[in-house]
């Protein structure tokens, strides 16, 4: 039995998703919520009321609060229905002092762990007191990865280059999983004109947004920034607003994506070298065949040599390197685009997930 974990189920983005497409006959799914939910062989833990969104100090406050809870629920609750011991604990997020705890009231009833990690290296800010808080949250990821090796744990990630990353600092079994597509049913036709460009997702600074609008002056495209953002950002990109870009400030519901990629036909990723995750609307935009554009950081780099479902940019020559892509180019790359998706999506992570349950 493996016993699969999310303590953060509450959280906007992928968290619940995450956990409920991972089928679990066999296994049981405990999860930290606002309030419980439909999920097969599940358990539902009240998880802790703190406004993480608020700023970082409530967001890692929150992090390690509720793994902590989730975690002395494992230890103390279950081991009275299963024995840990004869199991396999899988978590879907790693917070370092957690995974440690978690470890040490466990000691001599230690199950097989995997752990998922979705980034690997520090997302930093513009803010100075923000980074001293990355930077020390670092040391201790790095600290603990390193322990782990001691341990019956095996990790997984999203990407080669997250496997590359981690390497240096984990000796043990490191299995690499793409991050699923939606399973979206659509037929991809080629496109008369091709001007649409459409930014998606949380404006951060380490997703470079801010830093395109500032370096490469569109004329011939547009551009829609769909997101939610902060009222310095909002403020920033307003002062950019022209007839050819559109802003829309807000938390997109599952319901409505699909309009966006749909009536757009680029995703433009032009996340910085602080980028640390694993880009979830690249997949989303693959999901309905829309072509990335992106920035010359790793984790595009390998990833659009491999699946040529995009291309790379430079500021200085982006809108002539851009015209440059006739219609049947763009046709070529949607193809690309969404067969990837349909290689790839959750049915496909599932699957992945409980062959490495059988293995251990």
């Amino acid at each position: 039995m493996t016993l699969i974990i999310q303590p953060y189920s509450f959280w906007k983005g992928h968290y619940f998703e995450y956990l409920r497409n991972i089928e679990s006959k066999n296994n049981y799914k405990i999860y930290c919520d606002t309030k419980s939910r439909k999920i097969k062989n599940s358990i539902f833990i009240k998880c802790f009321k703190i406004n993480y969104s608020k700023n970082i100090f409530l967001f890692f406050l929150s992090r390690l609060l509720n793994f902590l809870k989730t975690i002395f629920y494992i230890t103390y609750q279950m081991k009275k229905k299963i024995k840990l011991k004869h199991n396999t604990v899988h978590f879907l997020e790693f917070e370092p002092i957690s995974i440690l705890t978690f470890i040490l009231m466990n000691l001599f009833n230690l199950p097989n762990i995997l752990i998922t990690i979705h980034s690997v290296k520090p997302s930093l800010y513009e803010s100075f007191f923000k980074n001293i808080l990355v930077y020390m949250q670092r040391i201790v990821f790095l600290i603990v990865i390193i322990l782990l090796n001691f341990f019956r744990v095996k990790l997984i990630v999203h990407s080669k280059i997250h496997k590359e990353n981690l390497s240096n600092f984990f000796k043990r079994k490191i299995y690499v999983i793409n991050y699923p597509c939606e399973a979206i049913n659509i037929k991809i036709k080629k496109k008369k004109k091709i001007n649409k460009i459409l930014f998606f997702g949380l404006v951060r600074h380490d997703k470079g947004i801010l830093k395109f609008l500032n370096e490469v002056n569109l004329s011939k495209f547009k551009l829609s920034i769909i997101g939610k953002m902060n009222a310095k950002d909002l403020s920033f990109i307003n002062s950019f607003k022209k007839k050819n870009i559109f802003v829309k400030n807000s938390y997109i519901k599952k319901n409505k994506i699909k309009n966006f990629f749909l009536n757009h036909d680029y995703l433009i990723l032009p996340y910085t070298k602080r980028y640390a995750g694993s880009a979830g609307p690249m997949f989303l935009a693959l999901s309905y065949g829309l072509p990335i554009i992106c920035s010359k950081i790793d984790i595009f780099k390998s990833f659009l040599k491999t699946h040529k479902v995009g291309k790379l940019y430079d500021t200085a020559t982006f809108e002539k390197n851009l015209l440059k892509i006739t219609n049947k180019e763009h046709y070529s790359l949607s193809k690309n685009a969404y067969s990837y998706s349909k290689k790839n999506n959750w049915k496909h992570l599932s699957l992945n997930y409980n062959n490495i349950y059988k293995n251990l």
